[in-house]
């Protein structure tokens, strides 16, 4: 064998590379690597993979706002697939043009969607049918989207049961790799606590620094004095003793057994979260035009293996004409829910929805988590949430009993 790869594999990496492009938003270097691959000659490629490279080139294009170039080419991809009667790669192009139509016609849209749903179901595809799914829910009406959500969080559960069982094995796995790596552990532990402490202080005084400086009004500074003193608590109540404890447990224990080096880095991981959450909590707002991008973003911080949010009407909101301290408010009071969400109830799914009438905006918060007590709702660090809200002439409702998750209605003028 010689080291040389043939034109086909050169093909399908730089596909590859153009994919992850794409997953990064980065639709301008997506379309830079897979324009010249669709100049070779046909003869070069399979057909499948010819259709492949061609159906992310239209997806580039049409997210890149070049969608009469996008349109003719997702429209080639699925001729090619359909003649191909291949149902993996005809879901691509499904869910492609599914998306392509959301925004000028939506029973199009539509069909698309149960199309790749019925395909999906052919191949058997968790993540293909959840995928199609998601587009359903947001294009149906509510009663046939209300089907299809439940069809989703079936194939969700499904899929954190497999995903659990994937995630033991390979924990022992990193168990029995780990055993030979002892030596330095306890130094670099310390090493790695500390600097991530002084990280986390190092950030929060910044954010009070800049904070004090850039609002020189009395109010204001009152205000950034308040905001000083409670994450000056949160510091001394979240990180304080867990940081004492840890260097505790790795001064006193032995980290050659394995379980303990466990409960080490779940300390470690716990101390970074908390940290993170704290800057998170008190960092600048980007507001504007973008500011959708912004509250995606949050979202995206709390999404993990564990709990999935879907969002619903965001981009339906014309945040331009929705005033910089609301949007700033509304998103902290987002912020404060989920991380009500994170420390307390327990949830694995989330379903936030944004809809926009004549006057008024309104945003509707449901989880599937363990609920609290309607009399306790206060107890659990939400009073600030309904005080936001007032601020900004809107109104607030909870909707909660213990184990059957937790509902929030929020409405505010535009």
């Amino acid at each position: 064998m010689n080291g040389k790869i043939s034109k086909s594999e050169r093909n399908t990496i730089l596909n590859n590379k153009a994919v992850i492009y794409l997953i990064k938003e980065d639709y301008g270097k997506a379309v830079e690597i897979l324009k010249p691959l669709i100049d070779l000659r046909k003869s070069d490629y399979e057909e499948i993979d010819y259709a492949r490279i061609v159906d992310n080139l239209g997806y580039a294009y049409f997210k890149n706002n070049e969608k009469e170039k996008g349109y003719r080419l997702l429209n080639e991809a699925l001729i090619i697939r359909d003649s191909l009667k291949n149902d993996t790669q005809l879901i691509s192009s499904f869910v492609h043009l599914s998306e392509f139509y959301e925004d000028d016609n939506l029973i199009l849209a539509k069909e698309f969607a149960e199309k790749a749903l019925k395909s999906a179901k052919k191949t058997d595809s968790p993540n293909d049918k959840m995928e199609s799914l998601k587009h359903l829910i947001d294009l149906s009406q509510p009663r046939e989207s209300k089907k299809y959500f439940n069809d989703y969080i079936k194939i969700n559960d499904s899929m954190n049961i497999i995903n659990q069982m994937s995630k033991n094995q390979f924990a022992k796995i990193r168990y029995d790799n780990n055993l030979e790596i002892e030596k330095n552990e306890k130094l670099k532990l310390e090493k790695n606590l500390i600097s991530l402490i002084f990280l986390g202080f190092g950030i929060i005084s910044l954010l009070i620094f800049f904070l004090i400086r850039s609002k020189n009004k009395r109010e204001k500074l009152k205000i950034a004095y308040t905001t000083e003193t409670r994450i000056s608590k949160r510091l001394h109540d979240e990180l304080a003793n867990d940081v004492f404890n840890t260097i505790t447990f790795i001064d006193t224990q032995d980290l050659q057994n394995p379980n303990n080096k466990e409960v080490i880095l779940q300390d470690l991981d716990a101390i970074y979260d908390k940290t993170r959450n704290i800057s998170k909590q008190t960092s600048e707002v980007i507001t504007g035009k973008t500011f959708d991008e912004s509250l995606n973003q949050l979202f995206m911080s709390y999404t993990s293996e564990q709990v999935n949010i879907m969002v619903q009407g965001l981009t339906s909101i014309d945040w331009v004409n929705v005033k910089e301290n609301k949007q700033i408010e509304i998103y902290r009071v987002l912020n404060e829910l989920l991380v009500n969400m994170k420390k307390h109830s327990g949830a694995s799914l989330v379903v936030i929805r944004f809809e926009s009438a004549l006057k008024n905006i309104q945003i509707k918060y449901s989880d599937n988590g363990k609920g609290f007590e309607k009399e306790k709702v206060f107890k659990n660090g939400l009073l600030n949430v309904e005080n936001r809200i007032l601020s900004i002439k809107g109104k607030i409702t909870f909707d909660s009993e213990t184990n059957k998750g937790v509902k929030v209605n929020i409405e505010f003028p535009k």
